[in-house]
């Protein structure tokens, strides 16, 4: 989903121009100031409207992207995996909530691992699991899921541009490295029983 492309439509839109046509005109009745202008008046209105609208489509892709996969949350989360790998390929850092539920950026992740994992069928489980977890890309989609995941220990709600673990000891490390293992095991299970049709 291209949010400035959506936003500019949204904008353009003759019905969300009365939405900001109204909303302006409830601005000038509230302010006390006879500073503000109403261009300025439209401008918030615009930015108002267009920001309540997108992300209320988002929330309904949200929730369509949730119901697709109530019935196999397995496919779910090799999906939400697959659009992360698209996304660190295309773009990298932290996605928006909208980035997360991307079509594109399923398609992108789709085509990479697919690739990958043709090229490894040829390679033993655990050499092609050691190639799997040391991808650039794979890397930061699992960085991002054990971050981002609440039932992860590793879980933060501060969703800043760096996502890294900071640790006091060389054991924390550790854990942490045998974790970060546990997770991308099971997110190549995921992805081989999709891409390849095998069972995990």
């Amino acid at each position: 989903m291209n949010e400035a492309f959506i936003k500019e439509s949204l904008r353009s839109d003759a019905t969300v121009r009365d939405l900001i046509a109204a909303r302006a005109h409830q601005i000038y009745l509230s302010r006390s100031s006879d500073s503000a202008t109403a261009e300025a008046d439209w401008y918030k209105a615009e930015n108002e409207v267009v920001e309540e609208l997108y992300n209320l489509l988002i929330e309904v892709q949200e929730q369509a992207w949730r119901e697709s996969g109530e019935k196999d949350s397995e496919a779910q989360q090799s999906r939400s995996f697959v659009t992360l790998v698209g996304f660190m390929l295309a773009k990298g850092g932290v996605p928006s909530r909208a980035e997360l539920v991307d079509t594109r950026y399923y398609t992108i992740g789709l085509s990479y691992l697919t690739g990958i994992f043709q090229i490894g069928q040829s390679l033993e489980e655990e050499s092609f699991i050691q190639r799997f977890s040391n991808d650039p890309s794979i890397l930061a989609a699992l960085l991002y899921s054990i971050r981002t995941n609440p039932a992860s220990p590793y879980f933060t709600q501060d969703r800043s541009s760096d996502l890294r673990v900071a640790f006091g000891s060389d054991e924390e490390l550790k854990k942490y490295l045998a974790y970060a293992e546990t997770e991308a095991r099971s997110s190549y299970k995921l992805c081989r029983a999709i891409l390849l049709g095998k069972s995990s």
